[in-house]
């Protein structure tokens, strides 16, 4: 469990953390959002104990965590598994056999790690990270470098550590990659976090829907129960859950539509969300 009250993190005059109250359960699946120097990676930091220089009135954190910071460091003259056996004990080399498994690697897991992509690097450092016998896992943007099918499995290694009653907590730009492994969303906003509901526009995809002429658009206005914005005279914003595009269709004449596209700059579409939020 991780409880915090009134931490401050300082760089030189510069204040990066101010978190009034915070509390984690045991087990929980945090994501944490927010832009680039939001203070993210320093509160994972202090999180690991590798940022001590810190106040607060009241700092409560398992001392059983490891985390993944940046990118990932191996010797790269030893082999995947020789790393493994190298940094880990006995009991965890167990765990390491199941994660090798899930992350797919028993192919490249013996050949030295000097051979591995950053793709490849990554997932043994996930391996690494979930087969520790740690209470809080840490990761900051641990799908980085990860191909489509890594981030799938990577999801599969949450699940599993979930079950085993491990905290996990996750930062990531992709945040509708990480909405169905996270039950517990925070954004960093002024060097604070606050809490975000998953029904919110933040969670959705952004599409842009043309239509044949003005009075399609305007009676779709007046039909659709989603938040959507007029960009033109025939031209609709709206944000939509994967899950809600059926039903959309339902309130609405598809002979209407002439073009319906989702928008997948997701760097964009966060920043977008922050602008809105007045970050």
């Amino acid at each position: 469990m991780i409880e915090v009250k009134n931490l401050k993190k300082y760089f030189g005059r510069k204040e990066v953390l101010n978190i009034k109250n915070l509390k984690i359960n045991q087990g929980e699946i945090v994501g944490f959002f927010g832009p680039n120097g939001c203070g993210k990676t320093t509160f994972f930091r202090i999180i690991l104990s590798l940022i001590k220089e810190i106040e607060y009135s009241h700092l409560h954190i398992s001392s059983s965590k490891i985390g993944l910071i940046e990118q990932p460091g191996f010797y790269n003259y030893l082999s995947g598994i020789d790393n493994l056996k190298y940094l880990l004990s006995q009991q965890e080399l167990i765990n390491a056999s199941k994660y090798i498994r899930t992350m797919n690697m028993e192919e490249y897991i013996s050949k030295p790690v000097k051979k591995y992509s950053m793709g490849m690097k990554q997932r043994l450092a996930l391996v690494l990270v979930f087969s520790a016998n740690a209470e809080i896992i840490v990761l900051d943007e641990p799908t980085n470098s990860l191909d489509s099918e890594g981030v799938t499995l990577f999801k599969e290694l949450v699940k599993i550590a979930h079950c085993e009653g491990k905290t996990i907590l996750i930062s990531s730009h992709a945040f509708n990659n990480m909405s169905d492994v996270c039950n517990h969303f925070l954004l960093f906003k002024d060097g604070d976090v606050e809490n975000l509901d998953f029904n919110s526009t933040f969670f959705s995809e952004l599409y842009i829907i043309h239509f044949e002429d003005n009075s399609a658009l305007e009676i779709a206005i007046k039909s659709i129960n989603f938040p959507c914005e007029r960009l033109s005279n025939t031209c609709l914003k709206i944000y939509l859950k994967k899950d809600d595009i059926s039903s959309f269709f339902d309130e609405i004449s598809k002979n209407k539509i002439t073009s319906f596209y989702r928008v997948d700059d997701a760097i964009t579409f966060f920043n977008n969300q922050l602008e809105k939020r007045n970050i």
